[in-house]
């Protein structure tokens, strides 16, 4: 939902940080801050319930 709203056709490498926890794409080859989490882990739903700023 987020990358669509953005206009982001899923061609860059990518993560969302909320609290201290990253989702993104799990990629071998990302160089840096590496996701924690597949992003296919966690709803968006679930977050706005646990009140994520």
């Amino acid at each position: 939902m987020i990358q669509p709203a953005f206009g982001s056709e899923g061609y860059h490498l990518h993560f969302f940080e909320v609290s201290e926890e990253r989702y993104g794409v799990p990629d071998p080859e990302w160089g840096g801050l590496r996701p924690n989490r597949s992003e296919k882990a966690i709803r968006l739903a679930t977050l706005i319930e646990r009140g994520i700023e």
